[in-house]
């Protein structure tokens, strides 16, 4: 957010993230991959608190930066809340889409097939999440609540 220059309650898209990545990063195409596949991460597991302070970036010296470790992914339920992200991908709209994402592609550095290159590999990590909650202790009833949240469809 600071990064930005923005406040507390500005909005900005993830396209005005990837600007400021071109801009400050020590490696900006690796920044840029990685915040696109946060995108399609984001949408497969419904994480629409995706405020701009859970958007950090470090810092690498002489004035570049790097963007942080992914941080506050939460899935949300669907009857909680519509599927939209509170960071918009770009200005096309809100809404938490896998065609929105690969529409803004281009503003990430990715070609169409790197892009559904990532998408699946997300989708194979984030499809064995059953398993591990399972494993984890998670209850079969809190599993069907996040079901709604979770999906893998690419």
């Amino acid at each position: 957010m600071s990064l930005l220059g923005l406040q507390d309650g500005d909005t900005a898209t993830y396209t005005d993230i990837a600007e400021y990545i071109r801009m400050y990063s020590i490696s900006p195409i690796n920044d840029l991959h990685e915040l696109w596949r946060r995108i399609a991460f984001g949408v497969m597991i419904s994480n629409l608190d995706d405020h701009l302070r859970n958007h950090g970036f470090l810092y690498a010296g002489n004035n570049q930066w790097r963007l942080s470790p992914a941080y506050d992914l939460n899935p949300m339920p669907r009857y909680k809340k519509a599927r939209e992200f509170t960071t918009w991908i770009s200005e096309e709209g809100p809404d938490a889409d896998l065609e929105l994402a690969y529409s803004a592609a281009p503003y990430f550095a990715l070609k169409p097939d790197a892009a559904k290159s990532i998408v699946a590999d997300v989708a194979l990590a984030v499809k064995s999440w059953q398993e591990i909650a399972l494993r984890l202790g998670m209850s079969e009833a809190d599993m069907e609540i996040y079901e709604t949240a979770i999906s893998v469809k690419v």
